[in-house]
């Protein structure tokens, strides 16, 4: 193992016992339990895997056996990590389904054939092919849990994101792109265990080029991630605006048994349009349902309701209409850059007003305005 190699796993090592020590007070009453678990665990990892490729380590199948449980409870982490920010209950342990947990106690089970070798037991042939079955059948349990557990995450994650919509004009959020960053490493790690995990069975523990370039990707992803995840979560400000936003409780279940008449339905249309078109509420980068629900005097519910099936859009969409509508007259009127009209009309960054703007007219903001300028040229 070379130096660059040994520099990154300190650093990594560092950096997730770091993160792991510092999520407590960067926000003290943020559900972080698990996210802090799956820091502990990736530490724990790289570590296991430094002291498998170091050549002076001695008990080196009771290294391999930990390495193995460890990344086994990779992915059912990031899972519970996502339900603790997606979910309004924090979850347990027994939040992973029942079959889930047998096969993680089965592929735990499944590595005591190796663990016995340190022990002295004598390895016959026929003890040495236990030994590779019963890893090939942890792989194999491996294999079958990592597709459940991230496509379950990623779902959860845009369920989530789904959900914000209704709620929130602005969700361009970095705690939901910090899951995905997570969702992502973990992908690239799982790979790497598998393909060490193979590649140890085929050609032993002599580690060859191929074998440092995944252990480097699968460092530098991790670091990469956590890099900028805590970048954009500097302080407990961000942290506490997280904890508003994702903590509250899900809004009721849609729709189901409102109370709302048709009269009532149309005078809070009436009082939405008067806030849009009149007051210019869109221009708030950060405007909420509930801030609305608190300006106009009714139920967060309603409001939604009446955005959803009188305007037929999402929150989401709808306040972002109107910034577009603003957007259009000043693209065709003013001289101010893309960026200064996208913030003036309340969008909080320009890929986000570009998204917007194409979603709703079909043309980027420069296309719109090179549009506008050669029609009045013409005209």
């Amino acid at each position: 193992m070379n130096t660059l190699q040994s520099s990154l796993y300190a650093i990594a090592i560092a950096f997730c016992l770091l993160g792991a020590t510092q999520l407590g007070s960067l926000a003290p009453r943020l559900r972080v339990r698990f996210f802090t678990l799956y820091l502990c665990l990736s530490a724990g990892g790289f570590l296991l895997e430094w002291l498998l490729l170091h050549p002076g380590i001695s008990a080196k199948p009771f290294v391999l056996v930990l390495l193995m449980n460890v990344s086994l409870l990779v992915s059912p982490c990031l899972y519970l990590c996502v339900r603790e920010v997606c979910d309004t209950q924090r979850p347990n342990w027994r939040a992973i389904p029942a079959n889930h947990r047998w096969l993680l106690l089965l592929a735990a089970l499944l590595t005591l054939p190796l663990l016995s070798v340190i022990f002295g037991v004598h390895v016959t042939a026929t003890y040495s092919f236990v030994i590779h079955s019963t890893m090939l059948l942890c792989i194999v349990i491996f294999t079958v849990q990592l597709p459940y557990f991230c496509f379950e995450s990623l779902s959860r994650i845009q369920k989530k994101r789904s959900t914000m919509q209704d709620l929130f004009s602005s969700i361009d959020d970095s705690v939901l792109n910090a899951l995905r960053l997570l969702w992502l490493a973990l992908a690239i790690k799982c790979l790497v265990i598998l393909f060490r995990t193979l590649y140890c069975m085929r050609f032993g523990n002599e580690s060859g080029w191929g074998l440092n370039l995944v252990y480097t990707l699968d460092i530098t992803a991790l670091l990469w991630v956590l890099y900028i995840i805590f970048r954009h979560n500097p302080n407990a400000s961000s942290a506490q605006c997280f904890e508003k936003r994702y903590l509250a409780n899900e809004p009721e279940q849609k729709y189901r048994n409102s109370g709302l008449s048709q009269e009532d339905s149309e005078r809070i249309a009436i009082k939405l349009q008067k806030l849009m078109e009149t007051d210019h509420a869109y221009k708030e980068a950060s405007l909420s349902l509930s801030d609305l629900s608190t300006r106009l005097g009714e139920r967060p519910h309603y409001l939604s309701q009446v955005i959803n099936t009188q305007l037929g859009m999402s929150f989401y969409d709808w306040v972002n209409y109107h910034r577009v509508q603003a957007a259009r007259t000043l693209l065709r009127n003013s001289t101010s850059t893309i960026l200064e009209i996208a913030e003036h009309t309340g969008f909080n960054s320009k890929s986000t007003f570009n998204t917007a703007f194409k979603k709703h007219c079909g043309l980027t903001p420069s296309q719109y305005r090179l549009q506008a300028q050669q029609e009045s040229v013409t005209s």
